[in-house]
């Protein structure tokens, strides 16, 4: 949450921002509450930030000190598929009181310098790009033959008008050339859709190969209520 809100602080409608921790304290001293490993952490970072001692983290508190916020990060945990706040109280109660609020999953390890995929999870993660590839090609493809169809029938229509007008024979020429290259553009653009749909299916059928729709439907199913 610390380095998002650093991250946000370098755009220039955010820089003059103050970023503010509130942290229950551990322990206390005579000079008042304190904790060593948020201050060291916050030295280590060089993220300039303020740090705020609250009582404790109800909904109450909460809403009193970051009420008047810009943006406020507060942390969950996932229980099953239950967001989870980190008081007892619900957490549409603790977003109540706050304007604009980003829930963070924090506290998770990261590791960095992972090693690529391998084996069936690789073989999946290359099968969901091609698949995705594919759609595109088609989607790309479809818009470019609707195109060529529709600039196609707006000349045939000029040639008829043009004709039903006694229109002059140059004009005329003009139009049946242009209709010939339309439907040069129409037939290649019309073949391109060919192959990218053909494409398509062989993406879907080495998706399915693996298992890949399988698992879509079972995580489908999982989401159901």
């Amino acid at each position: 949450m610390l380095l998002v809100a650093y991250l946000i602080k370098r755009d220039a409608a955010w820089e003059g921002a103050l970023i503010r921790v509130l942290a229950v304290p551990r322990h206390s001293t005579a000079e008042g509450p304190g904790d060593e490993a948020l201050e060291q952490l916050l030295d280590d970072v060089r993220i300039d930030a303020q740090i705020e001692f609250v009582e404790n983290n109800t909904v109450e508190t909460i809403g009193a000190r970051s009420g008047d916020a810009a943006l406020v990060f507060i942390p969950f945990r996932l229980r099953g598929n239950q967001m989870m706040g980190f008081s007892q109280e619900p957490l549409e109660e603790l977003l109540k009181p706050l304007s604009v609020v980003a829930l963070v999953l924090a506290a998770e390890d990261i590791d960095l310098d992972a090693e690529p995929e391998e084996g069936k999870a690789a073989e999946m993660a290359e099968a969901a790009d091609d698949l995705e590839d594919a759609q595109k090609r088609v989607d790309m493809a479809q818009k470019d033959e609707a195109q060529a169809k529709a600039e196609l029938e707006a000349l045939m229509g000029q040639l008829n008008q043009a004709k039903s007008e006694g229109k002059d024979r140059v004009l005329i020429s003009e139009l049946e050339a242009a209709i010939t290259a339309a439907q040069e553009r129409a037939e290649k653009a019309l073949r391109k859709s060919g192959k990218a749909r053909a494409r398509l299916e062989r993406a879907e059928k080495a998706a399915e190969a693996i298992g890949m729709f399988e698992k879509r439907v079972e995580e489908s199913r999982e989401e159901q209520p």
